[in-house]
């Protein structure tokens, strides 16, 4: 028998078996050695840890660079400190919600003709429990780094599947298009 008792539910942001994030976003992190993205025990430690692997990531990309430039030249090299975490915008009260990770037209299946129908979506690797834009931010990465798709995806069919209006009502001084960007730039520095 399933307990359907919801009182005692302690949300946390991770993967669905409690354990660290599998979103590949996180998957340069995972590679570098740094530890686990979770789980978070909150939305803001999430976001903390987002945020500073970015910079983190970024701050060694360019050192490595940088580390060449020295070896190569007759300067000294300058000893490694690791960034201070940067402050950041990301809302620490945004909902967590049981996201899919990889919402993308290769795993939405729907019915053939006119009026077609999501039937079923499949590819559920990265799901999680991430805060509430995760899912819509991350669909529209995955749309713009495996090219723009025809037929008006982001546009079109993506209201479909997310509420961008719903969302942007729970994130009170954001609007959805701005936190995506905000979103992105780190996504990059990764």
């Amino acid at each position: 028998m399933v307990n359907t008792d919801m009182t005692n539910l302690t949300l946390h942001t991770g993967s669905v078996d409690h354990t660290p994030v599998q979103d590949e976003v996180f998957r340069p992190c995972v590679t570098a050695g740094a530890p686990p993205p979770g789980p978070f025990p909150t939305v803001a430690a999430f976001h903390d840890y987002f945020v500073t692997m970015a910079a983190t990531l970024s701050h060694t990309r360019n050192y490595g660079h940088h580390r060449q430039h020295y070896a190569s030249s007759s300067y000294h090299q300058p000893p490694f400190s690791p960034p201070v975490p940067p402050p950041h915008l990301f809302p620490a009260d945004v909902p967590v919600v049981f996201t899919h990770g990889a919402l993308h037209p290769r795993n939405i299946i729907v019915t053939p003709g006119p009026n077609p129908r999501i039937v079923a979506i499949v590819g559920w690797e990265q799901a999680g429990w991430l805060p509430a834009y995760w899912e819509l931010c991350k669909a529209r990465w995955e749309c713009a780094r495996r090219g723009r798709l025809g037929g008006g995806w982001e546009a079109k069919y993506l209201p479909w599947i997310l509420d961008a209006e719903g969302l942007g009502a729970n994130l009170r001084e954001w609007s959805v298009g701005a936190l995506c960007q905000y979103w992105d730039y780190f996504v990059g520095l990764m």
